[in-house]
């Protein structure tokens, strides 16, 4: 049995159950050090045979993993305690330093790459749209060959988001800096070992764009859903009186939260969660996209039945969102005039993320 804790950035101490086994200095402690990709095992003093079922560690901050192991093999589940992702980024960093290397995008890519999902809490924010960085000295982007992603929004699980990999031809990369402008082209090339034709592959990069912009038109209606939401829950708290606005905004609200809960499934928090709630209208068309882009061929036709099925239903939940945005919304705004407070006005903007999950 293995148990991995990240360590936080305060004294925190952890009790974890161990089955009671035979052997001498059976139940130890390693610590690894993860330093610019560098995984050395150093040792920690041995616990010898637990007493009890259960051991405590009082782990100090520190940069690197704790590792307890239990021999012989035992197939209890894995334990994690994470701590928060910007102490874990911010140890990373500083061990890099003290290892010496100091070049900044050099740090930034290597704790960007070792900084993982299971590090961060729920919700976790959207990926940032790729840019080249404008640090003083040598920048490099390394352009992974995607035409843009569909928009992402706090929190989002199981949604395919990846945009189509760009067709083979000639390309060119623009730079513009101190007033002037830099062009340099290149080429984009077919793997030889490949088999597809140009053919086919316009086929699948059109049915992949497509497939985009329709998940994009239903990430997009869930921020503007959220937006929505957010400002009706301030509006009512600054209203002195809400006998009227409180109806017409809960209609709306209950309205807006249906089409949100059809195309995403709200109840997700984590990459397990799609095995215990059933994937809505965004997940289920999105995972066409890594079946279609997983090989160098024309999608399949039951690719396009797939389609098929889910996006008109999809486009129905698109357009009963434009019309609740144009008769209940206007309901509520003619309430928020009544009562001198701004109106709603819907955009595809988040305007806070969602609460934190906290353990109950």
């Amino acid at each position: 049995m293995v148990l991995v804790l990240t360590v936080p950035d305060v004294p925190v101490t952890v009790t974890v159950n161990v089955p009671v086994v035979a052997e001498p200095d059976a139940v130890r402690v390693k610590l690894l050090l993860d330093v610019a990709g560098l995984v050395p095992n150093v040792a920690v003093t041995p616990l010898g045979i637990p007493d009890t079922a259960k051991v405590t560690l009082l782990l100090n901050p520190f940069a690197g993993w704790i590792v307890m192991v239990v021999e012989p093999n035992d197939p209890s589940r894995m334990v994690k305690v994470v701590g928060a992702a910007d102490s874990v980024k911010r140890v990373r960093t500083d061990s890099l330093k003290q290892a010496g290397v100091t070049d900044s995008v050099k740090i930034d890519s290597i704790v960007s790459d070792t900084l993982k999902d299971t590090d961060k809490p729920w919700p976790q924010r959207p990926p940032a749209a790729p840019r080249v960085a404008n640090k003083q000295g040598l920048n490099m982007f390394v352009w992974n060959m995607k035409y843009p992603d569909a928009v992402a929004f706090w929190g989002m699980v199981g949604v395919g988001a990846d945009g189509p990999v760009a067709l083979p031809g000639v390309y060119q990369a623009r730079l513009r800096a101190g007033g002037r402008t830099y062009t340099q082209r290149f080429a984009l090339k077919l793997d030889p070992r490949s088999k597809v034709t140009p053919a086919e592959l316009r086929e699948q990069f059109t049915f992949l764009k497509r497939l985009r912009d329709t998940v994009n038109a239903a990430t997009t209606a869930v921020i503007t859903i959220r937006n929505v939401q957010a400002q009706l829950e301030d509006r009512l708290q600054a209203a002195t009186d809400t006998t009227r606005l409180a109806t017409s905004a809960r209609t709306l609200a209950d309205r807006l939260a249906a089409i949100e809960g059809e195309l995403y499934q709200v109840r997700n928090r984590s990459f397990q969660d799609p095995l215990n709630f059933a994937p809505k209208l965004v997940e289920r068309i999105s995972g066409l996209s890594g079946v279609v882009a997983g090989i160098d061929a024309r999608p399949t036709a039951q690719a396009y039945d797939v389609y098929r099925m889910f996006a008109p239903e999809l486009q129905r939940q698109l357009l009963a969102l434009r019309a609740v945005l144009g008769r209940e919304l206007q309901a509520v705004n003619a309430a928020l005039r009544a009562a001198n407070l701004p109106r709603v006005v819907p955009r595809a903007a988040e305007l806070r993320r969602p609460a934190p999950e906290t353990a109950k």
